[in-house]
């Protein structure tokens, strides 16, 4: 058989140009290095809600930016202006990172956001460990910001490394948005996605956030969330006796407030639909389907200012303790997940141009 019939052989018998195994072999072998990797992230105290660890954050940002450039992203550093202090002065906000890969017309292009910002922690808040240094105890990586967000958003860039270090072609284009207020409110983001919308958002199909989590061991995706509901308590003129009477003047002034709408997407939407085969090519069992507990308001504002359709699509355990003491990840999770999603770019190329 000659070269171009062997082609036209594997071009009608279907078979795909998708080199799933060898990419994740290489996942495989190089599984410390990751873990390294997350390790270094880890030890960065990038506690926004803290202006006394800012520099750490900035320190954050840098590194992010940094492990972009290595693997050949297009980056740039965004400036999203000040934060006010409750002292009158202000304090330089973290830039936001954004990196691109890739640019074919004929591709689909997707959209990564993460963050890289944490909760705070102190080993005397409980941690069994030192929260700012992984470690590794029965398979489980513990450390600040393992699961929330900073092992996802390595998963993905190290997804594009993978793709990148064995010389095959990315099958979608991908761009990263990687900011360090997520914690505290996402400062300055949303100016920025309205600044953007018509230029680094322009040619953007879809948008990905892998910041939440399983609902039990099995993978899931996630459809929706819940939105806002809060509310401002004022005591005025404070009760100093608990024998007051009835007609007391004294009274507590109660105003509630509705904020950010909860997102939904269909969980039957192409995305979905590609990130179920994704799930059933690397973890062999079918998804679950979920709306996540946590409000992910940044979901909604990609959503009413981009128009552009998102998923959610995390590789974080339900046990893994966000926000909490003793936050991990497994390393099941980081590594498979890192698999979850080199399928999920393929799975995605696969849905045909409207």
């Amino acid at each position: 058989m000659n070269c171009i019939s062997l082609v036209c052989l594997l071009l009608c018998t279907g078979v795909s140009s998708f080199r799933f195994e060898e990419l994740t072999q290489y996942v495989n072998s190089h599984e410390e290095e990751f873990i390294k990797t997350l390790r270094q992230w880890i030890a960065v105290e990038s506690d926004s809600s803290d202006v006394t660890k800012r520099s750490d954050l900035h320190r954050m940002m840098d590194m992010t930016a940094e492990k972009l450039r290595l693997i050949g992203g297009s980056v740039e550093m965004v400036d999203v202006g000040m934060q006010s202090l409750p002292n009158g002065s202000s304090i330089a906000l973290p830039k936001v990172v954004t990196a691109e890969f890739g640019s074919d017309p004929s591709k689909r292009t997707v959209c990564v956001y993460g963050h890289v910002d944490v909760q705070p922690a102190k080993k005397e808040d409980g941690w069994a460990t030192e929260p700012y240094e992984l470690t590794d105890i029965d398979g489980n990586l513990y450390g600040r910001g393992a699961s929330d967000n900073k092992a996802p958003v390595l998963a993905w860039i190290h997804t594009v490394e993978v793709y990148k270090a064995l010389n095959i072609d990315l099958p979608v284009n991908v761009k990263f948005i990687i900011e360090g207020m997520e914690e505290t409110g996402s400062n300055g983001l949303d100016d920025m996605i309205v600044a953007q919308k018509d230029t680094f958002f322009s040619d953007v199909d879809y948008i990905i956030i892998s910041d939440c989590v399983w609902l039990s061991k099995r993978p899931a995706l996630t459809y929706g969330t819940r939105g806002n509901c809060y509310f401002f308590a004022e005591v005025t003129d404070y009760l100093h006796s608990v024998f007051a009477k009835r007609n007391s003047p004294n009274k507590l002034n109660v105003t509630m407030v509705i904020g950010a709408k909860p997102w939904l997407a269909d969980p039957k939407h192409p995305l979905y639909e590609a990130g179920k085969a994704a799930v059933k090519r690397v973890f062999d069992v079918e998804p679950d389907l979920i709306r996540e507990g946590g409000t992910i308001p940044i979901a909604r504002s990609f959503q009413d200012v981009t128009g552009k359709s998102i998923i959610m699509l995390p590789i974080g355990g339900f046990d893994d303790g966000l926000h909490s003491q003793n936050e991990k990840i497994s390393r099941y999770n980081y590594i498979e997940g890192t698999k979850l999603f080199i399928a999920y770019l393929h799975e995605v190329s696969q849905i045909k141009k409207y």
